[in-house]
């Protein structure tokens, strides 16, 4: 399927048109059609990182009563810069070090140790850093 990506917009409103068919097909009583809806939005939400929407999704899914199936840690879908991230987190870096050395925003560094911490499933930086640093490659 060929698409224009205009900065996300695409994507964005594929977001929000499949949330808006997932609830109406809940007041429906769709609930398969509403979960097929729901899962793909969030799906791309979570690809695009659009934790707002993504919000919205999971509390339209929890509302209508959907169950999650349960997934197991994403550490194989960590970015190159989220291992980069958290190798030096590992190393024992705080976040202000990690932003000057890769020169990135401290706020930069934040939000791509919370993308991984929710990937592994880690309650803690130091947790996403281990699952991380224990799925590396021998080299």
């Amino acid at each position: 399927m060929a698409r224009v990506r205009w900065g996300g917009v695409w994507e964005a409103r594929t977001v929000r048109c499949r949330l808006g068919a997932g609830l109406a097909l809940t007041k429906l009583g769709d609930i398969a059609g509403a979960r097929a809806s729901l899962l793909e939005a969030e799906k791309i939400a979570e690809e695009c990182h659009y934790e707002p929407l993504l919000r919205r999704i999971r509390k339209a899914a929890r509302e209508a009563g959907l169950s999650r199936p349960s997934r197991a840690p994403a550490v194989g879908r960590i970015t190159a810069r989220e291992r980069e991230v958290l190798g030096l987190v590992a190393a024992g870096s705080p976040t202000k070090e990690i932003a000057a050395e890769l020169q990135i925003a401290p706020s930069t560094v934040e939000t791509l140790i919370r993308n991984a911490m929710r990937k592994t499933g880690a309650a803690t930086r130091l947790e996403a850093a281990a699952a991380v640093v224990s799925e590396a490659p021998a080299d």
